[in-house]
């Protein structure tokens, strides 16, 4: 909502957008509403920017949980960019040990479909096109989560 007195003009990212956000759940709402905002002003539907958040959220809360142990004096890193009109691009980066994707068990399996947790890896990969896992060399895990922008007409 754009306050009173204030020209409503979209948000344009011509660089990559960084935040470095201490490992702390209070962070986690306003790095999601500020990727949903980037996708729908930029194309994106309603529900498909919802679930990119979705995604991203889950990214982050890994990150933070699992990379640092909600340890708040180490920073998770997130880049948010417009890639030429053709996808928004999110990526979050740990310090944290790395992990296995392949080696995430599946949630929807009777002996997991009723577990309180596991389900964050498998969200991401429904709501984002693209979801891609790498770990450099210097430690970590780096996510990047991609979400195709409507082709103009």
């Amino acid at each position: 909502m754009t306050p009173p007195g204030v020209e409503s003009r979209p948000l344009c990212l011509r660089d990559a957008l960084a935040i470095e956000a201490a490992s702390h759940l209070g962070w986690v709402d306003g790095i999601e509403q500020l990727a949903v905002h980037v996708a729908a002003e930029n194309g994106v539907g309603p529900d498909d920017a919802f679930f990119l958040g979705v995604a991203l959220r889950e990214a982050l809360v890994n990150a933070m949980l699992h990379g640092h142990g909600f340890d708040a004096r180490r920073a998770v890193r997130v880049e948010i960019q417009v890639d030429s009109g053709k996808a928004i691009i999110v990526t979050i980066r740990d310090q944290g040990p790395g992990f296995d994707p392949a080696s995430v068990p599946d949630p929807r399996t009777p002996e997991n479909v009723r577990r309180s947790h596991g389900r964050g890896v498998f969200l991401m990969r429904q709501f984002a096109d693209v979801v891609a896992f790498s770990f450099p060399p210097d430690g970590g895990t780096v996510v990047r989560l991609e979400k195709r922008l409507p082709r103009a007409a």
